[in-house]
């Protein structure tokens, strides 16, 4: 099996105006999304992320019409850094559809 190719990348961050300083960076492996599956009406389910740039998902069965509500509380730094969060509802799928 060969293996892929190493290729040279650039970041680059242009600081806006007027604005210098000094920038501190990491480069991180981000690891595979965090993903399950939850019941509407079911017990909680905890995912929990391992690296920055790593992302979180949940699926879910549900009938047309059915009304959910969706409640979430976070813990450890993604708590005290993390003051609002992106959600997104993704298309509803039938289950004979492809992913």
């Amino acid at each position: 099996m060969r293996s892929a190719p190493v290729i040279a990348n650039t970041i680059q961050l242009p600081p806006s105006g007027a604005n210098v300083g000094t920038i501190t960076s990491t480069l991180c492996n981000v690891q595979p999304d965090a993903s399950a599956t939850v019941t509407p009406g079911g017990g909680t389910v905890s995912l929990t992320t391992t690296a920055p740039g790593q992302n979180m998902s949940l699926t879910y069965s549900g009938a047309s019409g059915q009304r959910v509500s969706f409640l979430t509380e976070a813990s450890g730094k993604f708590a005290r850094e993390c003051d609002e969060y992106d959600i997104t509802i993704l298309k509803a799928r039938w289950n004979d559809e492809a992913l």
